[in-house]
Order: structure tokens, then sequence, then C-alpha cells
């Protein structure tokens, strides 16, 4: 499978859409990027919901080379970036890094997932954080990820395991792991979607879009 046809796969179910020529964003032809880079801008890069709602794909244009890494994501308060070596550039699928900002500049760590396999976390992560219109985060929720489980299919993990996904077509949560108590952070793409996920978990939500209806 091209690494198109996966972005495809990936995000048409999340939509509840199909794909159209209007969700593609341009890359020159004379910009040198990875071909994992490269298709996913131009499968699903024009879509504000798993590109922008928490943190930002930079643009083909707005790329830029920062301590020998090329920069193509940034985090919504600019205080993390990702980036593939330039060394790398070359690689068809190459390793994502994480740069942090600290008091002696950006410090570099490998996220131990190639960009394709990181393009599929990234967008899982959008979604739950404001990708979808309804939903709610509730910070320590005792046993959440067998409440979660018994109802949701495990999808994947963070490779760091720092997050772990379920879902099903309108539904998406999300786990942070520590120990047992847990966060969770959790949408339905519908009002109905979100009613319906919360009635079962029956969580007390920190936060919910409900409660601003």
């Amino acid at each position: 499978m091209s690494f198109y046809q996966e972005y495809k796969t990936l995000v048409e179910p999340l939509l509840g859409r199909t794909q159209t020529p209007a969700d593609s964003c341009a890359v020159p032809s004379a910009l040198q990027i990875p071909t994992a880079l490269a298709e996913y801008y131009a499968a699903v890069g024009a879509i504000d919901v798993i590109n922008r709602p928490h943190n930002r794909l930079l643009e083909p244009s707005e790329l830029r080379v920062k301590d020998g890494m090329l920069v193509f994501y940034e985090e919504n308060q600019c205080v993390a970036f990702w980036a593939i070596r330039e060394g790398d550039l070359h690689l068809p699928d190459p390793t994502v890094y994480q740069g942090l900002d600290t008091t002696a500049g950006l410090e570099w760590h490998s996220e131990n997932m190639t960009v394709s396999r990181w393009f599929r976390v990234m967008t899982y992560w959008q979604i739950v954080n404001g990708g979808f219109p309804f939903g709610g985060y509730a910070a320590t929720v005792e046993d959440a990820e067998r409440a979660v489980s018994a109802h949701y299919p495990f999808l994947f993990a963070h490779s760091d395991g720092s997050a772990r996904y379920y879902r099903t077509a309108s539904y998406i949560g999300c786990c942070a792991p520590g120990a047992a108590i847990v966060s969770v952070g959790s949408t339905g793409r519908t009002e109905t979607d979100f009613r319906h996920l919360a009635c079962l978990l029956a969580f007390e939500w920190d936060y919910s879009t409900l409660e601003e209806l």
C-alpha cells in the first residue's frame, strides 16, 4: 500500500466521507522531502481538523531547517517541534524527532516512529484535542482503560506508551497511562456520539463540551 493510500484509509473513516482534491496541499516539485511526508501533504495536508486544531502541520513553504533538522510540525505553544534529520531526507519513511525548547536551545530526541506511523498517532491526538467538536477530559480516572476497552477496540499506542487509542467509526478515546489511574480524553463526531459514549463510560469529566450546550 502506498503512503497516499495509507493516509486516505486512515482519515476517511474519521471524517465520515471520502477524500477529495480539496484535502490536498500542493508540494513544489523542487522541494526534496521524504515520500511519506510528501504524500501526506498530497493526500490530507489541507484538512484542518487533523492538522491544526491543537498542534500544527507547517505548510510546505514554511518548512525550515534548524540544528540540522527539517522542522515540519509545531506544538500549539511552540515549545515543541517535530522534524526529520537533514541526512535522512533521502529516505522514503525516516524517523521523526521531537525538539523541546529549553534555555540552552532545542533538545532533540527520537520519537522511535517513522513519519507514516507518527502521522497516524498525531492524527488521533488532533482529533481528541479539538478535531471533533464534542468531547470531554477527565484528569484522574481509576481503571479508566478497562472501562474504555470494555466498549471500544484498542487501535495503537504512542511508541513510548504515553497515549493509547481506542475507537469506533465516530468515537475516539485517548488514555494516558499512569499505573491504575489515567487521564482520558474522549470525543465524538456528533453530539449524539459523545452523549452515547459519555453514558457508557459514566466518567466524572473535568471538562465536557456538553456543559456549554
